[in-house]
């Protein structure tokens, strides 16, 4: 698959990002870790959150004009407060969760968190310490690994000296995955990629095969489709229940967004659509997603510009 880098995408995934912001910012929140000494509150006056050591009235050590929601699930909201650290230099974030009236019930202060499900969550302050943990906070069990993360509604997987095993959402341990490799699932799909004896397929949420392990490569599913290679490299897109959509022929290929994806053929670029469509010619340089309409390319004479749905320059 092809990483695309353009000035143009940066900034329309910034502007995105700002937006996500604008529609997620909490109006008050304030809670007190005394094992950490920290403080954390929403500035009125300034309009910043603000971490402080020493309780209420030390001094503030972290702050942020953003913070964070997240949809209720199982009538707990995953949130989290974006800062600039002072002390260690940088951006990052801590999460924790709240109840439905938006008050905090387990402390924003794990790297990463997962939405709960029957009556469980898993999260990491550091990425390698984990634990499960009830809705009260408390812990069900904890963990180090190299990476976890929840497998639909009933199992976790986790992966500890280059193996994946399987537990269960009370901590138990259920198998050893045969697996070489699986993918943390995403939002947009259901099914995970997993590879075996050099092959990959993809899983769903019980633990099923659902797409054999016939590919030599995949790359995730979005919006409904994954792209694909065969042994000879040639690329094409599957969808969800594993028919072939897009046959495996193109050099290159990019996911789908707003109905069309990028393919490369003789070292040009262009558009197909869900059918496998050509729409806008193989003719470009270099080519990168459409976002709002409008996608930005490279010509063979090196001329960078927009174009919209059509293939045609709009700017």
């Amino acid at each position: 698959m092809k990483t695309k880098t353009s000035l143009l995408i940066t900034i329309l995934l910034f502007i995105s990002t700002l937006l996500a912001y604008s529609q997620l910012t909490y109006t008050q929140l304030a809670y007190q870790d005394d094992v950490k000494s920290q403080y954390f509150t929403y500035n009125q006056t300034t309009k910043e959150y603000e971490i402080k050591y020493g309780g209420k009235n030390g001094s503030v050590i972290k702050h942020s004009n953003r913070g964070g929601q997240f949809k209720p699930i199982e009538g707990i909201s995953a949130a989290y407060i974006e800062f600039e650290d002072d002390w260690e230099g940088g951006t990052f974030k801590e999460y924790g969760f709240l109840d439905s009236n938006n008050k905090i019930i387990i402390p924003l202060k794990y790297k990463r968190v997962e939405n709960f499900r029957n009556g469980v969550t898993l999260a990491t302050i550091d990425g390698k310490n984990f634990e499960l943990i009830d809705k009260a906070g408390e812990q069900v069990k904890a963990f180090t690994a190299e990476n976890a993360f929840t497998l639909g509604a009933n199992y976790i997987v986790v992966k500890k000296d280059k193996q994946f095993s399987l537990i269960d959402r009370s901590g138990k341990f259920v198998s050893v995955s045969k697996y070489e490799d699986i993918s943390a699932p995403s939002s947009l799909s259901n099914l995970v990629r997993v590879k075996y004896q050099n092959k990959y397929g993809f899983i769903d949420g019980s633990w099923q095969e659902v797409i054999p392990l016939i590919y030599q490569n995949a790359e995730h599913f979005k919006d409904g489709f994954a792209g694909v290679s065969t042994e000879y490299e040639k690329w094409g897109f599957i969808n969800e229940t594993g028919k072939v959509v897009v046959p495996c022929q193109y050099q290159n290929v990019d996911s789908f967004y707003e109905g069309l994806a990028t393919v490369q053929q003789d070292e040009l670029w262009g558009y197909i659509d869900t059918t496998g469509k050509v729409v806008i010619p193989i003719k470009f340089l270099d080519a990168s997603y459409f976002n709002n309409g409008k996608a930005p390319v490279r010509s063979t004479d090196n001329v960078n510009y927009i174009i919209n749905r059509n293939g045609d320059r709009i700017n």
